[in-house]
């Protein structure tokens, strides 16, 4: 049998290492890495002792880790002759810090952290049935549930899920009220699912006028902020929705 090519043979091993990496990912982000390196590069070691763990050997354990993302260019690594290397966080990927820490609403952590959670993996290994099967969901067949129904019995992914949708609605909102005109003359905005209510929430801080109106279902408005100038309701849009002057919705 002859060898494949360089090229060929890389490609391939790339694609062998799509899944690795991206739990490689939710590994650095679940042990909070990107955060710890925020400020200046770390080594292996310096990184290790702000994580809380028993473990010996956590460091080399980690150092395994940020090798990886350095591979893949998301870490930086800077090496010195008297030092282990010290892992920085590319610029590129700034985003990948918190919130808590970070400005910007593009992508932080959480998006990432939200497709890689069991779930939504398990669900993705079930993909096939829908093909091969009728009426086949995935998620249902992989937990015998909606999503719906999976998360609202599981306070901390709902939270996950939450934070990744709110980061996304304010950068695609921000960008819509730059040039969309849609929104003037209105009194009153129903967003349908419209999660914790950051999406008609952006809107209402840059038309103060509008009533605002958060629809989604009573365990995710049961987690809802308070928002100036918007009003949860909770209820299931397959069901009913509320009237309002003008709906909205994002998908």
């Amino acid at each position: 049998m002859e060898a494949p090519k360089g090229g060929v043979f890389f490609s391939a091993r790339e694609l062998h290492n799509l899944i690795p990496f991206h739990l490689t990912l939710r590994a650095a982000i679940e042990l909070n890495v990107f955060d710890i390196i925020a400020g200046a590069p770390l080594t292996a070691a310096e990184i290790a002792a702000q994580i809380p763990t028993g473990n010996p050997n956590a460091s080399a354990s980690l150092d395994r880790i940020l090798r990886t993302l350095a591979a893949y260019g998301i870490l930086t690594v800077s090496f010195s002759s008297s030092s282990p290397p010290a892992y920085g966080l590319a610029d590129e990927f700034q985003c990948l810090v918190s919130s808590e820490k970070s400005s910007s609403v593009i992508s932080r952590a959480a998006n990432v952290l939200g497709h890689a959670l069991s779930p939504g993996f398990d669900s993705f290994c079930e993909m096939k049935h829908a093909v091969l099967e009728e009426n086949t969901v995935p998620f249902v067949r992989a937990f015998g549930v909606t999503p719906y129904e999976y998360f609202s019995e599981r306070p901390e992914l709902t939270k996950n899920f939450n934070e990744s949708m709110a980061n996304n609605s304010k950068f695609y909102i921000a960008v819509v009220l730059k040039t969309y005109r849609g929104f003037d003359g209105v009194t009153e905005l129903l967003d349908v699912g419209g999660g914790n209510g950051t999406l008609v929430g952006e809107v209402i801080k840059a038309y103060p006028n509008i009533r605002g109106l958060n629809f989604d279902l009573p365990f995710i408005i049961d987690s809802a902020p308070a928002i100036p100038g918007v009003e949860h309701i909770a209820g299931d849009m397959f069901e009913s929705i509320p009237n309002a002057e003008t709906l909205m919705m994002k998908v």
